[in-house]
């Protein structure tokens, strides 16, 4: 079965400028100078039991993003503090991804900007870019 594809109509060289959105004020620079690899499931078939197959994940070669950690809500529970943080991912517009695929880490050369792997919990289609929501996933 083909998978399906998340496209804008817009060319990947219609990357998002700077004035195109607003993001948190921890972001320095708004251009896309972050690198991500998509990662696709390739698994077929079925277990022994016949459930699904374990999955085994791909990685695409790495594009440009630009990776988004904001401050989120702040729970107290007992002793305990959890603090979470929204994480979003921009792509250029045309990149094909969906919410059967998951991100590897976010880096800015040899620096870590968001660990992976993360989840795609959402795919939001802009006019020059696709923001995608994303969630840290444990090790799989």
């Amino acid at each position: 079965m083909p998978r399906p594809v998340v496209k804008s109509g817009l060319a990947a060289s219609d990357a998002f400028p700077a004035s195109a959105v607003a993001v948190g004020a921890n972001v320095a620079s708004y251009g896309m100078d972050h690198q991500v690899r998509i990662e696709r499931n390739t698994a077929t078939g079925t277990d022994p039991d016949g459930g699904a197959a374990a999955p085994v994940w791909v990685a695409d070669p790495p594009i440009a993003c630009l990776g988004i950690a904001e401050r989120g809500d702040v729970s107290v529970i007992d002793d305990r503090t959890a603090a979470l943080a929204a994480r979003r991912v921009l792509v250029p517009a045309g990149t094909s991804v969906t919410t059967a695929d998951r991100l590897g880490p976010v880096t800015r050369g040899a620096a870590v900007v968001l660990p992976g792997p993360m989840r795609i919990e959402a795919v939001n289609i802009r006019a020059s870019f696709i923001e995608l929501v994303v969630e840290r996933v444990g090790s799989e």
